[in-house]
């Protein structure tokens, strides 16, 4: 019966500072920051704002804190496009900061993921191309909990549920206009979800133009 709880209580968890984003209406939005020792899933389509933001967290994480950290992004096989590293760079990214893993299959993937979120070293895991059940989704929520790290997991595609350990649900989508870096960000609660329905939303405007914050 426990194993099957989406998410763990631990008191230790409870207690860590949250992780800032570096977008100011965001870190309001979510109390200060991603939670820390969790898992928070970025939804998105294809090309709409989820790596651009995943990019703005680890360009704050790696570069724009007053102490900046090492960070790392988990490319799986079933991302939408590689990882570009120049484009991160441009985000503001530091690559000499950032380990970047592109697993080769699912197992490899979660592993992956599984010890940099446990590792301790990187307080902030950006992980793409995962579509974890709920088996995969508690193995890296343990992880996050050891390693006090943020996990982040992109979802691209509304019609794709996110995995049902993580905490925080985002979803990212280009607002319409003539301002192409004006991006709004609704955090999903309850049963809600991007295709709409049940459950309560809130949202902020940000803008995420390309190069640095």
């Amino acid at each position: 019966m426990l194993a099957a709880l989406p998410f763990s209580a631990r008191p230790e968890a409870e207690r860590r500072p949250p992780t800032p984003t570096g977008l100011e209406a965001l870190d309001e939005l979510l109390g200060g920051g991603l939670p820390t020792g969790k898992l928070t899933s970025v939804q998105a389509d294809p090309g709409c704002g989820g790596l651009r933001l995943a990019a703005r967290m680890l360009a704050h994480q790696t570069a724009g804190r007053q102490q900046p950290t090492a960070a790392a992004i988990v490319d799986g096989p079933m991302a939408v496009g590689a990882i570009h590293p120049p484009g991160l760079h441009s985000s503001g990214v530091r690559l000499d900061r950032l380990l970047i893993a592109v697993p080769k299959d699912l197992a490899k993937t979660v592993r992956a993921a599984e010890e940099l979120l446990g590792h301790g070293s990187f307080p902030l895991v950006v992980i793409r191309g995962l579509l974890a059940g709920a088996p995969h989704a508690r193995r890296l929520l343990l992880a996050a909990e050891a390693g006090g790290a943020a996990g982040v997991i992109l979802v691209e595609g509304r019609t794709r549920a996110p995995p049902p350990s993580c905490s925080v649900r985002l979803f990212v989508e280009r607002m319409r206009g003539a301002d192409p870096a004006l991006f709004r960000i609704q955090r999903l609660r309850g049963r809600a979800t991007a295709a709409g329905g049940g459950g309560g939303v809130r949202e902020v405007q940000v803008r995420m133009g390309i190069g640095p914050p």
